[in-house]
C-alpha cells in the first residue's frame, strides 16, 4: 500500500515537474528566440511572432491535460479510480490530445503552403511529425483506459442492482 502511494506521488511530482518545464520554455524562453529572430530577420518578423502565439495556443490543451493526469493521479491515490470524474478526465485527456494532433497538422500544412520553396522547413516538420505520433499514443492510450473504466463502472453499478 505504501509503495503504490509513493508511486502515485511521484507520478504527481512528474506531472508537476512537465508542467513547470513547459511553462518556463514558453514563459522566458520562446519569447527571447522569437526576439532573436525577428531582430536576424527584420522583413519576416511577423512570422516569428506567429510562431509564439501558434506556441502559446498549443501550450493550452497541453496544460489541460496535464490538469486533469493529475486529477486522475488523486482519483487514483483516494481508491476513487473507478468513478465518473475518472472518465471525465480520460475523456479531457483523449480530447486535448486530438486537439493538440489538429494544431500540429495545421502548424505542418500552413509553412509548407506559405513557405513553399523560399525556406527549410524540413527541420520543423519532422519535430512536429514526432509530437504527432506522441499525442496519437496518448490519445489511444486514454480513449483505452477511459472505456476500460467505463466498462468497470457499468459493471460495478449492474452488480450493485443485483445484490
Amino acid at each position: 500500500m505504501k509503495g503504490q502511494q509513493g508511486a502515485i506521488i511521484f507520478l504527481k511530482g512528474v506531472v508537476v515537474l512537465i508542467g513547470m518545464a513547459v511553462f518556463v520554455v514558453a514563459l522566458f524562453l520562446l519569447p527571447v528566440m522569437a526576439n532573436k529572430d525577428a531582430a536576424a530577420h527584420p522583413d519576416t518578423m511577423y512570422v516569428s511572432y506567429l510562431f509564439l502565439l501558434y506556441a502559446y495556443v498549443l501550450c493550452t490543451p497541453f496544460f489541460i491535460a496535464l490538469y486533469q493526469a493529475y486529477l486522475l493521479l488523486t482519483n487514483i491515490s483516494c481508491h476513487n479510480t473507478f468513478s465518473a470524474s475518472s472518465i471525465k478526465a480520460l475523456s479531457s485527456i483523449k480530447h486535448c490530445a486530438m486537439t493538440i494532433i489538429v494544431l500540429l497538422v495545421v502548424g505542418i500544412a500552413l509553412p509548407l503552403l506559405l513557405f513553399y520553396g523560399k525556406e527549410d522547413v524540413t527541420g520543423p516538420m519532422m519535430l512536429a511529425l514526432i509530437s504527432i505520433f506522441g499525442a496519437s499514443v496518448i490519445a489511444a492510450f486514454a480513449a483505452v483506459l477511459h472505456w476500460l473504466v467505463q466498462q468497470t463502472l457499468e459493471a460495478q453499478s449492474e452488480n450493485k442492482l443485483t445484490i
